[in-house]
C-alpha cells in the first residue's frame, strides 16, 4: 500500500474513533468520514475490518463497536433499528469507561 494511502487510512481510523465516542449527532459523523474517505470506500472497508478483526480478538473495548457502526454505515451497510441500538449502548458504555454491547448488561 502506497504511504499516502496508508495516511489516509490512519486518518480515517482515528477519526472514526474519535467521532463514534463523541456527542456528534451520527448523520454528521458519517458525513464527516465519507468527505474524508472520498471515493476511498475501499479504506473504509478496509478500517472497518480491522476494527471488527481487533474487537473479536479482545472484545473488551465498546469504543470499537461505535467506530465499526460508524464505519459501517460511512460505506452503506444497511442500517437497522438493532444496528442503532447497539451502537448507542457501545456509544454510552465508551463515555462511561465500561464495556457492553448487550442490552441490560
Amino acid at each position: 500500500m502506497p504511504d499516502r494511502d496508508r495516511i489516509l487510512a490512519a486518518k480515517i481510523g482515528g477519526t472514526a474513533r474519535r467521532l463514534a465516542t463523541t456527542a456528534v449527532p451520527q448523520d454528521q459523523a458519517v458525513t464527516q468520514m465519507r468527505t474524508l474517505a472520498g471515493d476511498r470506500t475501499d479504506l473504509l472497508t478496509s478500517e472497518l475490518g480491522a476494527i471488527l478483526g481487533g474487537y473479536l480478538a479482545r472484545p473488551i473495548y465498546a469504543e470499537a463497536l461505535a467506530t465499526a457502526h460508524l464505519l459501517a454505515v460511512a460505506i452503506g451497510v444497511p442500517e437497522t433499528g438493532p444496528m442503532v441500538e447497539a451502537f448507542d449502548r457501545a456509544r454510552d458504555a465508551a463515555t462511561r469507561g465500561g464495556y457492553s454491547h448487550r442490552q441490560g448488561t
